[in-house]
């Protein structure tokens, strides 16, 4: 008897060390693979909960279910005599039957331990199909997966002569069979309406005894797809091979669902380190160097809030010795808005040198993107035309922010008001429909441009900076130079937004005039 306990233990050890075993193994193979730790911590839990729940299945099937009370019996009747080779033949069965029980549990747990997520999923089931061969010789498995509200053959596999297994494809004979048969016992339209959220198949008639078994694959009540189970030998599932087909398709629905996990994860990492590419190169097409004309401390700054910015800003020197100074912002944000922008930027410069002032540069800007479709996006955009020896600015505005002057003598800083200006791309605009304002600078005199990021710029408890709040804040500001002006503002946004994060992109463009003539 003592010997029967022992050899139970063993079992039962076995069992705990093999889905501990599962778990550790996929963190070598994942650390193996190189991944960031942080983007496999959740297929790491989901495999961690799915080794306890077969420890836990383990053990409630050897102390538990009707099957293992023979088990029990061995164990607990004090009569049974301590040589375990003196045993009558239910016992030995019993016995047997617990061993081959173990075995296929073991098998099972190796269905994650032996999973390699950077594969293809196709690839990856053949191993599944092998295992389970194992455990239900001479059976066809068939995987069908849930795309949206559809149900779509994923792979499938039939035992040949000599342990070998045939790979299925969509073309099957086997496959059709399997459809039909779901399409006969499985409600699939309830369960669309019910959202594949249930903790069991509709089903629309009462299972037969045939040759065929479907069950789900499921993570809790969300159902991934179903297997379904042909036996060439015309028998139904007993109670054990329907107990171990539902761990098998337990622990296959875990597989699944992590390699989706894990696939997720690297295509966000490269969509990632690709945006990041497209933030350089959006960056990198900023001014990089302030050239300032003649009698100008002229300086810019955008601070994207997400990866890529909606705004911009441009200072195009001409060869005819004019100097033009832009910015722009599109009404969305990220990379929709930084594609838009790249295409405002590029026809900007490739066309500036054609037109003699800004108004009708925006009038043919305007007619040429209202004519695009882009998705309705649209850009404002303020442009100003620095000419030589010239004290004046010449600016026209398409919907933008209104630009601050602020005068070196002391009087209060204004808006540069224009007459209602068009966005670029909103809708057909007249040709005439936008205006040139002169502007006079004397020696010490400041125009701000900014986008509506500063403007709206969000404090705590929702407060709100606003046009005419940062009016009167850059009256008082440190203008004695442009450098000086950024970042004395950039203080006053911190000191404003304390922490909280920015809402739309922040972009400034400030100029000092110190010697216009």
């Amino acid at each position: 008897m003592a010997d029967i306990k022992r050899n139970f233990k063993l079992i039962l050890t076995l069992g705990v060390v093999v889905t501990l075993g599962t778990f550790f193994l996929q963190i070598y193979q994942l650390t193996k693979l190189q991944v960031p730790f942080e983007s496999v911590i959740l297929p790491l839990i989901l495999n961690l909960l799915a080794a306890m729940n077969l420890g836990f299945l383990f053990a409630w099937t050897f102390y538990f279910s009707n099957d293992a009370s023979r088990a029990k019996k061995i164990l607990s009747d004090p009569q049974l005599k301590e040589n375990s080779s003196e045993l009558d033949n239910t016992d030995r069965t019993e016995l047997k039957y617990l061993q081959t029980l173990t075995a296929d549990l073991e098998r099972i747990s190796q269905l994650l331990a032996f999973t390699n997520y950077s594969e293809d999923l196709s690839k990856q089931l053949k191993v599944a199909f092998n295992l389970a061969q194992e455990i239900f010789p001479n059976t066809a498995f068939l995987v069908f997966l849930r795309q949206g509200s559809e149900l779509v053959f994923s792979s499938g596999s039939q035992a040949k002569s000599g342990n070998n297994m045939e790979v299925l494809d969509a073309s099957s004979p086997i496959v059709k069979k399997a459809i039909d048969s779901i399409g006969e016992k499985v409600d699939l339209k309830k369960l669309a309406d019910m959202q594949w959220k249930s903790f069991g198949l509709p089903l629309k008639t009462i299972a037969k005894d045939d040759n065929t078994s479907i069950l789900p694959l499921s993570l809790w009540n969300r159902i991934l797809g179903l297997v379904v189970f042909l036996h060439e030998n015309q028998k139904v599932f007993s109670k054990k091979e329907n107990f171990l087909a539902n761990l098998f398709n337990r622990h296959l629905a875990n597989f699944i669902e992590n390699h989706s996990l894990f696939r997720e994860k690297i295509q966000q990492g490269r969509l990632l380190k690709e945006v990041e590419i497209a933030r350089k190169i959006q960056m990198d097409s900023l001014p990089l160097e302030f050239i300032s004309p003649k009698g100008l401390d002229l300086i810019g700054t955008c601070l994207p809030c997400n990866e890529t910015s909606g705004d911009y800003y441009d200072f195009l020197p001409l060869a005819d010795g004019r100097f033009f100074i832009v910015i722009a912002d599109v009404s969305s944000k990220g990379l929709p808005a930084a594609l838009f922008l790249s295409k405002v930027q590029t026809l900007v410069r490739a066309m500036v040198d054609r037109f003699k002032e800004p108004a009708s540069f925006l009038a043919f800007l305007s007619s040429h993107f209202s004519k695009e479709s882009m998705s309705l996006l649209y850009a404002t955009m303020i442009m100003i035309m620095v000419v030589p020896d010239d004290k004046k600015l010449y600016i026209s505005n398409a919907g933008h922010c209104k630009p601050i002057l602020i005068k070196a003598d002391g009087s209060d800083s204004q808006f540069v008001e224009f007459a209602a200006g068009i966005p670029l791309g909103l809708f057909e605009s007249d040709p005439e429909g936008y205006e040139n304002r002169a502007v006079a600078l004397d020696p010490g005199d400041s125009l701000l441009l900014y986008s509506d990021g500063l403007s709206e710029l969000v404090g705590p408890n929702g407060k709100r900076m606003n046009a005419d709040s940062l009016r009167k804040l850059v009256q008082n500001s440190d203008r004695s130079s442009s450098k000086h002006f950024v970042k004395w503002l950039q203080k006053e946004i911190e000191n404003f937004r304390l922490g909280i994060p920015f809402e739309d992109d922040l972009t400034v463009v400030f100029l000092r005039a110190e010697n216009l003539k």
